[in-house]
């Protein structure tokens, strides 16, 4: 598939600079940090709780993980506001520019695409043999995992009932128990959950 984006990205709030926690150290705001749910709650905050901790120890900036249960409950507590940096790739779209956040931090790596994967033993080989099929998604939110695979079944004339997952390990799960045919993932996600 030819979706890619950059991958994801962290921003900041309108306002928000990232000196912008130092200007009045007494005041020891701590900054909520969102993260875009692509693996449970629990990992999420295992990987990104010690990053957050070094950046605040680094640069006096203290920063707490925030998240909502689903990708879906994040990116809509980040569109209202409720987050002062967020790493998501949720805000890419014209409508969500218009907001103001604006981008600080990009890994240094090739765009991350999305995918249409289905179990090894599975039978179907081609998007045309998901006419038909369930596929499960992470959100209507996923750029990368809903947009770019759906535009690909648009294009291929493909119709299929779609299910959705509260996050993209979610979707891994529900297919790899049979409760879907197919799943749409971005490629890195996808690469992290075979490795486990």
């Amino acid at each position: 598939m030819g979706c890619g984006l950059a991958g994801l990205a962290t921003w900041a709030r309108p306002g928000h600079t990232a000196a912008s926690g130092v200007a009045d150290p007494a005041a020891a705001r701590v900054w909520r940090f969102a993260v875009l749910n692509q693996r449970t709650v629990t990992a999420t905050a295992e990987l990104w709780n010690p990053i957050l901790q070094w950046v605040s120890r680094r640069s006096g900036v203290p920063l707490t993980l925030a998240m909502g249960k689903t990708a879906v409950e994040t990116t809509e507590r980040t569109v209202a506001g409720a987050f002062d940096f967020a790493y998501t790739n949720h805000l890419f779209t014209p409508e969500r520019r218009q907001l103001g956040w604006r981008v600080l931090v990009r890994f240094n790596r090739p765009a991350i695409h999305g995918q249409i994967v289905v179990p090894s033993t599975s039978p179907l080989g081609s998007l045309v043999d998901l006419q038909g099929k369930t596929v499960v998604f992470p959100s209507r939110e996923a750029v990368v995992a809903y947009h770019g695979p759906r535009q690909a079944l648009h294009r291929a004339g493909v119709r299929v009932v779609e299910r959705f997952a509260s996050h993209q390990e979610a979707a891994m799960h529900q297919l790899v128990s049979g409760a879907a045919d197919a799943a749409g993932v971005n490629d890195t996600a996808m690469r992290a959950y075979a490795l486990r």
